[in-house]
């Protein structure tokens, strides 16, 4: 996966424009990145209580971020839009 996927493959999730996502600096966290692909990058965000990811659930159809669902605690939590991260599907 190339950064270009990487960060088409963020926007795309989230609905933020190509330019934003590029100024956010995204990475990929895998040692291993030529073994990568596109399916294999998924968006999370960490639970406060237990501190697991959990997967982004996207935003809204009106544009605002979602409650994100932490299945363990049983636990619904607001999302922050600095607190979106990428990761590598496990």
């Amino acid at each position: 996966m190339t950064q270009r996927q990487l960060e088409s493959a963020v926007a795309d999730a989230t609905g933020e424009s190509l330019d934003l996502v590029q100024d956010f600096g995204f990475s990929l966290v895998s040692p291993d990145r030529d073994d990568l692909e596109p399916e294999d990058v998924v968006l999370a965000v960490v639970c406060p209580s237990c501190r697991r990811a959990v997967s982004y659930p996207g935003p809204t159809r009106d544009g605002s971020l979602p409650l994100a669902e932490c299945v363990p605690c049983d636990l619904y939590f607001a999302i922050e839009s600095n607190a979106i991260r990428v990761g590598v599907a496990e």
